[in-house]
């Protein structure tokens, strides 16, 4: 493996096959920490099961449903979506800075408000019949963020557009460089690298 680094392949174009991935997986994985070996580890896992996966599949679900309630708790309760609105949260809004550092304290209220809507549709008309407005803010904060990739997905408009503009809010939200919550953080650099290569080809395609 090293000397294939060394000949210029990138860590993600290395593949090493376990016959048994429990007997020997961690033996590997010791193996090249131990050498400090800059690789990419073999993903055990299904690209849409990971936090990121799941992320993008809860953005497109959004989209799809016309921004249904239900989407749109799957969204703002994403641990990612979570996640940026602590970072996003204008310190000048004292309901809002009181939340900053509490995460599960405000997936629960934007839980609890959105729960009580499962009639209405549409971020904007949502965070409009928030009782709390802590998560009326930060509904607005995601309609504001993310209401031109959901417009533009109403259109017909060419393929490696919609993957442009995905970048731009994966890119926002942070779900490929800072993928907080992995379960096991040597997957990181390959469920990065698997996200970022399937946009990018996607992005230079020619199909309308």
């Amino acid at each position: 493996m090293e000397s294939y680094i060394e000949n210029g392949y990138a860590p993600s174009e290395i593949a090493i096959l376990l016959a048994n991935e429990r007997l020997h997986g961690n033996l590997v994985r010791s193996f090249i920490a131990q050498r400090q070996i800059n690789a990419n580890m073999a993903i055990s896992l299904n690209m849409r099961q990971s936090t990121s996966g799941s992320w993008i599949k809860s953005l497109s679900n959004l989209s799809s449903t016309q921004e249904s309630a239900e989407a749109i708790l799957s969204f703002a309760t994403h641990p990612m979506s979570v996640n940026w609105l602590n970072r996003n949260i204008p310190k000048e809004t004292p309901e809002l800075a009181h939340e900053r550092s509490q995460f599960d304290k405000l997936a629960t209220i934007l839980s609890d408000n959105i729960c009580r809507q499962t009639a209405t549709s549409g971020l904007s008309a949502i965070s409009k019949n928030c009782e709390q407005i802590e998560a009326q803010h930060a509904l607005n904060l995601l309609h504001d963020i993310c209401k031109t990739f959901l417009h533009n997905n109403k259109q017909r408009y060419p393929l490696k557009d919609w993957a442009s503009e995905l970048r731009t809010l994966a890119d926002e939200f942070n779900i490929f460089d800072n993928p907080p919550f992995l379960e096991d953080p040597g997957l990181k650099a390959s469920i990065s690298t698997g996200w970022k290569n399937f946009i990018a080809d996607i992005e230079e395609t020619r199909i309308q």
